[in-house]
């Protein structure tokens, strides 16, 4: 049997679908929220360990506790980085237990934590408003680019809004069902909530502002469920405080710990409010209620930066959700409960410095996705009532629903997987320049190089720390000479202004050398991104092939190539042997000639300068590339090379067999 979209569609609405003249009986809820799953899933998970690139110091930090973990360093709070609930690094243990030290299970446990809070919130929301919403929320849920940020990143923030979604899911359970389990199901989700991330101490500002919005609006006259309430709650508190308590007690001891980083970050401290509470206050409150779909956190390691909350289509139903909400609080429960929960959840971030900060935020999250779902549910029912007589498109309200989401899926889409990486400065904030000292180490022991690390690298960059062992590497003091190696593979990562000079009496000898510029970083406060690390990589050579050319100073080029590259580059490698110690400094240069004309060129010391000729001890082998920038190729140029003197300004001459001058360069086609 064909199928048509149409056909499909109108099968799945009547539960059912037919293959092979069988009927099935399915149903469509299952299958939407399969669907939606399996869209929430592909966001948070693709590129995961790769993107953000890089790993975040604080990412790092939580990496290395998790590590103690592993070792037996158990804790009912992490008082480094200025103190952390636990839940999170228990599951990072897991995770790196499972996966070893990198990216990628760092950040796994965020990703099952955020594609777990869209069926939560659907439950949520299904118990509190009703299924159709329930579906809603959970799609916008899954296609907006917060919750899929923080499925890449890992922060603890991620695990608030599944804990804060289950509690409600089922506290509306225990109302409606009367049924004590739920009660204490939804207390001890509440207390755990407090395991996970500082901003869930707003919460009881929520629950107490509820309990009063609901005993006036909607239990006063209710004297069967005033008694329903009383007794659901008195569940409920007691089995939240019983969760609670060791961490009650923990914070009695260790006040200045659990509390320490309020007071860092407050608008209270006129270092943050620059003597301006007032002013400061309003601009915050300002700045949060417009992140939704004006301006959001400006900050990378939280957001694209400055993207709001929602894309303009999804933006607007926000808008109007709040509206439709404001408008049923006299009589619905759930309205009056996301109303309160926004309010509340978002003074983390308006009470403290850099509103909007979507990490202090976090706790808005999922509640703030219902609100769209609130308009699209009343949109998609408007439409059904209004052409309910057309038999052949009364699904147009669902097609109207899904059109909404797909254009915020498409959005997320290009703005987070597009034009995020592609912004150099993402991953200067992530610090991938750490990672990418660690990879280059980690590639090195897994040939059986020895490595050394400069003590300020080690202590500077913990992402570093993280993802190698302490006794896998030998650090570098950078108040002494480094000690000489014997081992023929080795690499040398130290720190580019420092006397890195020092390093080459201490390099193997006889061996190949290649020197050069690691990744570059860019600080907060930077304007300009720097050089992070040198490296010095040695390898053992057995032979030497046929020299291309001898120069004179006894200096040999034993290969030669260039290449273009896919964006447009020449890369020149070439490859010196001394035969002698270098006598004197040479500049190699490296000339492109379309025809008699030089249009680029490239001249530098050897290896950049950080293995110069003046270093060269007898059997050195020099790798030295060199990059020339002119993409219009157009197939007839030619690449020159050869050596000068850069005080005399005079080249070296090539020499024969019999060491007679032949020419002072030599030509190299571009391949």
């Amino acid at each position: 049997m064909t199928y048509t979209v149409e056909r499909l569609w109108g099968e799945i609405s009547r539960n059912k679908i037919t293959v092979n003249r069988t009927e099935i009986i399915i149903r469509k809820p299952i299958f939407l929220l399969a669907a939606i799953l399996i869209v929430a899933a592909v966001l948070r998970f693709w590129a995961l360990g790769n993107l953000p690139p890089g790993l975040y110091r604080d990412e790092a930090f939580n990496g290395l506790d998790a590590v103690g973990i592993l070792r037996g360093d158990l804790s009912l709070y992490f008082a480094a980085n200025n103190g952390r609930e636990p839940i999170f690094f228990y599951l990072l243990a897991a995770s790196i237990g499972a996966l070893g030290r990198t990216p990628l299970a760092v950040r796994l446990p965020s990703a099952f934590a955020s594609l777990l809070t869209v069926p939560a919130l659907y439950l949520m929301a299904r118990a509190v408003w009703n299924r159709r919403v329930g579906l809603i929320s959970a799609a916008v849920l899954a296609v907006m680019l917060w919750p899929v940020h923080l499925a890449h990143v890992g922060f603890r923030a991620v695990l608030l809004p599944l804990f804060l979604a289950l509690t409600v899911w089922q506290a509306a359970l225990g109302w409606q069902t009367t049924r004590k389990r739920h009660w204490l199901a939804a207390g001890i989700l509440y207390g755990l909530s407090f395991y996970t991330y500082l901003a869930a101490r707003f919460t009881p500002l929520v629950l107490a502002l509820f309990a009063l919005y609901a005993w006036f609006l909607l239990l006063r006259h209710d004297a069967s469920g005033h008694r329903r309430a009383l007794q659901g709650a008195l569940l409920f508190v007691g089995a939240a405080f019983c969760t609670i308590l060791p961490l009650l007690i923990f914070t009695a001891f260790h006040w200045d710990i659990v509390m320490g980083r309020v007071g860092q970050a407050s608008i209270l401290s006129p270092a943050i409010n620059n003597g301006d509470l007032l002013g400061t206050l309003v601009g915050n409150t300002l700045k949060a209620l417009g992140m939704f779909f004006v301006q959001g956190d400006r900050i990378y390691r939280h957001n694209v930066p400055w993207r709001p909350v929602f894309d303009p289509a999804m933006g607007l139903c926000f808008t109007i959700g709040v509206i439709l909400a404001i408008r049923q609080a006299k009589a619905k429960a759930g309205a009056g409960l996301a109303l309160i929960w926004t309010a509340i959840m978002l003074l983390p971030t308006i009470l403290a410095e850099d509103s909007p900060h979507f990490l202090r935020a976090a706790g808005v999250l999922p509640i703030v996705a219902v609100f769209p779902a609130l308009t699209l549910e009343t949109a998609q029912q408007w439409i059904e009532h209004k052409f309910f007589l057309l038999e052949n498109i009364k699904a147009l309200g669902e097609l109207f629903v899904i059109g909404v989401l797909l254009i915020s899926a498409t959005n997320t889409t290009d703005d987070y997987f597009v034009r995020y990486p592609q912004d150099p400065k993402t991953a200067y904030w992530f610090d991938s320049a750490g990672v990418s000292m660690a990879q280059e180490a980690q590639s090195a022991l897994n040939a059986g190089a020895r490595v050394m690390i400069e003590q300020r690298l080690w202590d500077d960059w913990a992402n570093l720390r993280f993802m190698l062992d302490k006794d896998q590497v030998r650090l570098i003091d950078a108040e002494q000479p480094p000690t000489p190696v014997t081992d023929k593979s080795s690499l040398w990562l130290v720190w580019s202004y420092d006397n890195w000079a020092r390093v080459w009496q201490a390099l193997p000898q006889h061996v190949q050398i290649e020197a050069g510029e690691g990744a570059r970083y860019q600080g907060d406060k930077d304007s300009q991104p720097q050089v992070a690390y040198l490296y010095f990589r040695t390898a053992p050579y057995n032979t030497l092939s046929s020299p291309r050319a001898q120069f004179e100073q006894f200096v040999r080029l034993l290969t030669a190539n260039a290449v273009q590259m896919d964006n447009g580059q020449v890369r020149v490698r070439l490859v010196w042997y001394a035969e002698n110690a270098a006598v004197q400094p040479f500049i190699v240069f490296v000339h492109l000639l379309q025809g008699d004309q030089r249009i680029a060129q490239a001249d530098s010391p050897p290896a950049g300068g950080y293995y110069p000729s003046e270093a060269w001890r007898p059997g050195d082998v020099i790798v030295d590339e060199h990059w020339l920038d002119w993409p219009n190729l157009q197939g007839d140029e030619q690449v020159m090379i050869g050596l000068y003197n850069p005080i005399s300004g005079k080249r070296l001459n090539v020499l024969d067999a019999s060491g007679q001058p032949i020419a002072d360069s030599i030509a190299l086609d571009i391949k």
